[in-house]
């Protein structure tokens, strides 16, 4: 069994769902935000991302970025992680997660991610993995 669309019901499975996550004393309006924010060096650069009204802005606005961060490659897994983990230590989104149990998540899409999902059945799909690594953290947590 597998969920391959983190759209409609599923849509809480999307780095673009809207829901505010802190992290480093920082609240952002979505992991979107987050990890596109990440990608600048500058701090003005930073927050105007992390500002952005709504996901798909900041990710447009990432796209311009200046001060792009050149370890990016190196970084981003660890971003998404750290982006992941505020998420889903909010308890709505965690028993949402945990609801897919069972399944295996994979972020389906037709803009070619291949890093983060698959497209036409190809890809790494690192946010599902990432996505299933933390449903199963939560529940070995939930059993001790």
């Amino acid at each position: 069994m597998k969920i391959d669309s983190f759209r409609n019901k599923f849509f809480f499975l999307s780095n673009f769902y809207p829901i505010e996550i802190e992290i480093d004393g920082k609240k952002y309006k979505s992991v979107e935000h987050y990890y596109q924010a990440c990608k600048a060096l500058d701090k003005t650069e930073h927050e105007l991302i992390r500002n952005a009204e709504t996901a798909a802005l900041a990710k447009k606005l990432a796209r311009k970025i200046k001060s792009f961060n050149s370890d990016w490659n190196n970084v981003r897994l660890d971003v998404m992680c750290k982006a992941l983990k505020a998420k889903f230590s909010i308890p709505e989104m965690r028993d949402a997660l945990l609801l897919t149990d069972g399944y295996k998540l994979e972020e389906s899409n037709w803009w070619r991610d291949t890093y983060w999902g698959t497209y036409k059945g190809v890809g790494h799909n690192n946010l599902g993995k990432l996505l299933m690594k933390f449903r199963e953290r939560i529940k070995s947590e939930q059993k001790s």
